[in-house]
């Protein structure tokens, strides 16, 4: 007998992986109400730049690598992933799947390189990350004053590297880039006893990175 349910839920699932953007609505179990950046992630995964774990979770503690990261900004700024002829990283050649994403990111200007090295499967630093999505908010309309001074409100402050100190405290003056946060096994339990800690030199966290893209998106109008 034909099942006209079961082919709409066909067509929505098939929808879901053909169309950027378009999704069944769904909460990742370990990102649920409560978690300091549900709202943040829910959102990005919704806008189709981010996806969970085939076993449908997010892990949102999980460390991101630099070219995860770039994958990211390049989906949700919908830069132009082109043919790459001649690879710019000695590190990202042609056989690396973040090529394209990559050498999109680094063109735009948003990612760069050290001694023609890109580190791709590194952990990006929360430092890093400030750095780049406060390039991103510089170049749609919404610069910082340079200054460093916001960053004397954190106890690790003099952890900050020289060349990320004024866009790190831009971004933290914005609120790009939060106190930090991290979320027990009971899935997001902010710990009061990090409050004014910066943490520039850790791990950036696929929720910090969902949130930092999140928030630099919506402040300057891009979603």
């Amino acid at each position: 007998m034909f099942n006209r349910a079961k082919v709409v839920v066909v067509v929505a699932v098939i929808l879901s992986l053909m169309v950027p953007g378009v999704a069944l609505a769904k909460e990742f179990p370990d990102v649920i109400a409560g978690h300091w950046g549900q709202k943040e992630i829910q959102g990005m995964s919704d806008l189709g730049f981010i996806a969970g774990n085939p076993d449908g979770k997010f892990y949102p503690d999980n460390p991101i690598t630099r070219a995860q990261f770039a994958a990211i900004i390049v989906k949700a700024l919908k830069l132009p992933v082109n043919a790459v002829q001649q690879p710019t990283f000695k590190d990202v050649n042609k056989k690396h799947w973040a090529l394209g994403v990559v050498e999109a990111a680094s063109k735009a200007g948003f990612i760069m390189g050290s001694q023609g090295l890109f580190r791709p499967d590194d952990m990006i630093s929360r430092q890093e990350m400030g750095v780049i999505v406060m390039k991103i908010s510089e170049k749609h309309g919404y610069a910082g004053d340079g200054s460093t001074a916001f960053l004397g409100q954190y106890r690790d402050n003099a952890e900050v590297s020289q060349w990320a100190a004024a866009k790190l405290s831009d971004a933290a003056k914005f609120g790009y880039i939060e106190e930090f946060h991290f979320s027990d096994e009971h899935f997001g339990i902010q710990s009061a006893q990090h409050n004014r800690v910066l943490a520039p030199l850790n791990a950036a966290t696929r929720a910090q990175a969902s949130v930092a893209v999140y928030k630099v998106l919506v402040k300057t109008g891009l979603i």
